[in-house]
């Protein structure tokens, strides 16, 4: 049995080179007020986009 690929090891995608193997699903934001975009919510998606955790 191979060891499998690091998943925080760049990754080609087609022409793309990716930094890592993780990808974030889809999500519902239903726990917004009236379904609007908060500050919060802004931040929420921020930190993973740059390379953090929420």
């Amino acid at each position: 049995m191979s060891t499998p690929p690091d998943v925080f090891s760049p990754a080609k995608l087609g022409p793309i080179t990716l930094r890592n193997r993780t990808i974030k699903s889809a999500t519902f934001e239903a726990r917004t007020p009236e379904a609007l975009v908060t500050d919060d919510l802004i931040e929420y998606h921020r930190l993973p986009a740059a390379g953090g955790s929420p």
